[in-house]
């Protein structure tokens, strides 16, 4: 376990800069040549700390006010960035010939009479025309495990692919052909 966590590169980036300047202009020897996959967890939460959707905000719009200038720009800067950082991770990917998977959470959309529905926390056009692929992973899609044959139900997961090759998947076929999955965790023995 120990040598196959050596094989691995861990770079915190806490802020939205730190990751943008990773990627923007990169430090000699990032991604070294041995590279073959880079991995962004949680990319909604640097958009989110950097681009707050305050409450206040919301309930103006809704009340008829234009948004401020400066709330506009800030919205608008959002999907500027978003796309800048995408288009550098394509090139990355491109030039240095790896994969980079990006994980972006979920949040709850309220979508006028439909009620509350289940979508990605950084979604919008810019954002969806630079992935080419989506896979959402789901934790808790059925219940009763048990007639699945898995012992430990808290390790099930399910997937499904929603976009592949560029091209969004009928969501109703991607829901017909969830894979369910689990994980298994290696513990290693570590001294005392």
């Amino acid at each position: 376990m120990d040598e196959l966590l050596d094989s691995f590169t861990h770079i915190l980036t806490p802020t939205l800069p730190h990751l943008l300047s990773l990627f923007v202009h990169p430090p000699r020897g990032f991604p070294s040549e041995k590279t073959s996959l880079i991995i962004i967890d949680s990319v909604s939460s640097v958009f989110a700390a950097a681009y707050p959707k305050s409450s206040e905000s919301r309930l103006r719009l809704q009340g008829g006010e234009k948004r401020n200038d400066s709330a506009q720009w800030a919205a608008n800067r959002r999907w500027g960035v978003a796309g800048q950082l995408l288009s550098k991770l394509g090139k990355i990917a491109a030039t240095k010939n790896l994969a980079v998977v990006v994980i972006n959470q979920t949040t709850t959309h309220l979508r006028g009479m439909t009620g509350a529905m289940l979508g990605s926390a950084i979604s919008g056009s810019t954002w969806d025309s630079g992935i080419y692929n989506r896979i959402v992973l789901y934790r808790d899609m059925v219940t009763g495990a048990d007639v699945l044959d898995i012992p430990e139900t808290q390790a099930l997961r399910f997937a499904a692919v929603l976009k592949a090759a560029g091209k969004a998947v009928d969501e109703s076929s991607a829901i017909d052909k969830v894979v369910p999955f689990a994980i298994n965790i290696v513990r290693s023995h570590m001294p005392a």
